[in-house]
């Protein structure tokens, strides 16, 4: 018995096959989930514009929104580099920030408090 294992081992080893053993077979780790593929500002504040759209007026072509915190009036309004930002816009950023559609000087009174904390 013992010189047939050793004649199948020696013929395994002649012709370069490796002898087959049953191995128990390990489970498949399962596959990491890909992280989130990150988004472009514009494809973000692209979630906000169906809100902010339902909330801009028109009366006598001028734009306009109601401000959340103080009840006034939410208009273009211009960078300290003279570019405008559009009531759209405006209505985006508040959004954004702080979950609230605000005028230019509630969103520089949040913004002002939010660097506070």
């Amino acid at each position: 018995m013992n010189t047939s294992k050793n004649a199948v081992a020696y013929t395994m080893k002649r012709s370069g096959k490796k002898a087959e053993t049953p191995k128990a077979e390990k489970p498949k780790p399962e596959p990491k989930p890909e992280p989130p593929k990150e988004q472009s500002e514009e494809e973000i504040n692209a979630m906000f514009y169906p809100t902010a759209d339902s909330m801009i007026q028109n009366q006598g072509g001028v734009e306009y929104a109601i401000c959340s915190k103080c009840g006034g009036y939410i208009y273009q309004a211009r960078k300290k580099d003279g570019s405008v930002i559009s009531v759209r816009d405006m209505i985006v950023l508040g959004l954004r920030g702080f979950n609230q559609a605000l005028c230019k000087n509630c969103y520089s009174e949040a913004v002002k408090a939010a660097k506070a904390k």
